[in-house]
């Protein structure tokens, strides 16, 4: 049951983070480079709110993976 409530609140946690996120996209910042990252970053947690990945997304760094994201 525990888990099944962390799940539910990484999935809260993950779609308010893409609320901010859409809310900063809608500000015209001009900067081309920001916006592209802010709407692969708001892709991704949409993709995966309801998803196992989830929790390897939010989870700690596993020191065996590489810290970069390419």
């Amino acid at each position: 049951m525990a888990g099944a409530l962390a799940s539910a609140a990484d999935t809260r946690v993950a779609l308010k983070a893409v609320a901010s996120i859409d809310r900063l996209i809608e500000t015209d910042t001009g900067d081309l480079a920001l916006r592209e990252i802010l709407v692969s970053a708001a892709s991704v947690l949409r993709r995966h709110a309801d998803a196992p990945l989830l929790d390897t997304v939010l989870s700690p760094v596993d020191e065996t993976r590489p810290k970069y994201l390419h």
